[in-house]
């Protein structure tokens, strides 16, 4: 009967997941039913109980029809039928997601426009073609296989215990943190790697990435003594790190991440060594190098950042989760399907913007970055658009979109 989202992050105090409160009649659904989706604009906590009250009554003495949404100083309800609801039953973040119904019109619409004109250019993900970086989350372990690159952005190294101090034509040597103490390790016992996509501001690492340690090396049992890994727990490199191995990947897409975040400037990153990660990344198969530019370019234009949006979770605020279940629902680039001067004219942008240092997502969308409107243009183009399609849709969806990303950071 009802599903009402808060103002605030949660409707328990102190909570750190999101919640909703969702009001069921006891029935045999029918076709004509309705579902009212309410969103509130003031905090619950603000309210006294005589308004608490009045808004109760209120929503009560409404009178839903499906897609018409219900404005009020308070909330706003958008009722929905039976059919609209099992439409969305893989994923009701299409119908919950975001703060204002309004704004995610506007984004479904977008969405709706794209698949259409694309046609057989875009498909579903198919999960086949994806896997979750390597799993670290048993306590402990990425302090003992990863080495990360430190940048101006001390909140990149934060979390890591091996920070790359030098690298070396056969090895390379890592700072244990908060300690003087150093590591040289062997090349050959290690893989390119990005352990976090916090402050990589270009779309490709041209080879500034972190390390992953695949095998057992001098210093390791200093490592090992003040990391954080349960020590109860025997560590075997076979057993926890050489039979989990992922396959390497040019592209790679966030799988957590606060894309919110003013250190946060892709969803997606491009690298011509394959690379490893951990599980908080998704790894695409399958693609040799210019078709991972290409993917890397789609994964990180409106359309792609549209859809994400529109699925992704919101349980712990600013910070979320795609998950497979959401990734399938969403499409990628057919690139089977784009014409070859057209996978070329991607590629060149690809060349020309890859090295372009980009600000925030946020940043990009409320400036109009212009390297981000030449990315977007390009995919747009790619799927069918004309330039004057794209000159009129782009300014409502990045004012839409950026509405939605400033009411997200309001919650966090």
């Amino acid at each position: 009967k009802y599903i009402i989202k808060p103002y605030d992050l949660a409707w328990s105090e102190g909570a750190a997941f999101g919640d909703i409160i969702l009001i069921a009649e006891k029935k045999i659904a029918e076709d004509d039913d309705l579902t009212s989706i309410i969103f509130f604009k003031k905090s619950h906590r603000e309210m006294s109980s005589e308004e608490a009250l009045e808004i109760v009554d209120k929503i009560r003495k409404s009178k839903p029809i499906v897609g018409e949404i219900i404005h009020s100083e308070a909330f706003d309800i958008l009722p929905v039928d039976k059919k609209t609801l099992e439409k969305n039953k893989d994923s009701l973040m299409y119908l919950l997601g975001g703060r204002d119904f309004e704004n995610r019109e506007i984004l479904k619409s977008f969405n709706n426009t794209v698949y259409k004109k694309a046609d057989q250019k875009l498909l579903y993900t198919n999960p086949k073609e994806i896997q979750v970086g390597f799993g670290v989350d048993k306590e402990g372990i990425a302090d003992l296989i990863f080495i990360t690159r430190s940048t101006a952005d001390k909140s990149r190294t934060g979390r890591a215990m091996l920070i790359l101090e030098d690298e070396r034509k056969d090895e390379v040597v890592a700072k244990v943190k908060d300690t003087d103490i150093r590591i040289t390790i062997s090349r050959e016992k290690i893989l390119p790697a990005l352990r976090t996509i916090t402050s990589i501001n270009k779309l490709s690492l041209n080879g500034s990435h972190d390390y992953f340690i695949k095998d057992n090396y001098e210093g390791f049992k200093t490592v090992y003594n003040l990391s954080n890994w349960n020590k109860k727990r025997k560590f075997d490199w076979e057993h926890d790190v050489k039979s989990k191995l992922p396959e390497l990947s040019h592209v790679v897409l966030v799988e957590k991440a606060n894309p919110f975040s003013p250190n946060t400037s892709f969803l997606s990153i491009y690298s011509d060594k394959g690379i490893i990660t951990p599980h908080v990344f998704w790894i695409f198969k399958n693609l040799n190098k210019e078709d991972s530019k290409i993917m890397s370019m789609f994964l990180n234009s409106i359309v792609f950042l549209v859809q994400y949006f529109l699925l992704k979770s919101e349980t712990t605020g600013q910070t979320s989760h795609i998950l497979k279940e959401d990734l399938i629902l969403t499409k990628v680039i057919n690139v089977k399907e784009i014409p070859e001067n057209i996978k070329e004219e991607i590629i060149r942008v690809f060349t020309e913007i890859k090295d372009i240092e980009f600000p925030s997502i946020l940043e990009q969308i409320e400036n109009k970055f212009e390297y981000r409107i030449k990315l977007d243009t390009t995919i747009l183009q790619a799927l069918g658009f004309s330039k004057s399609e794209i000159n009129d849709l782009l300014p409502k969806v990045y004012e839409a979109l950026l509405k939605e990303i400033k009411a997200s950071k309001r919650v966090a």
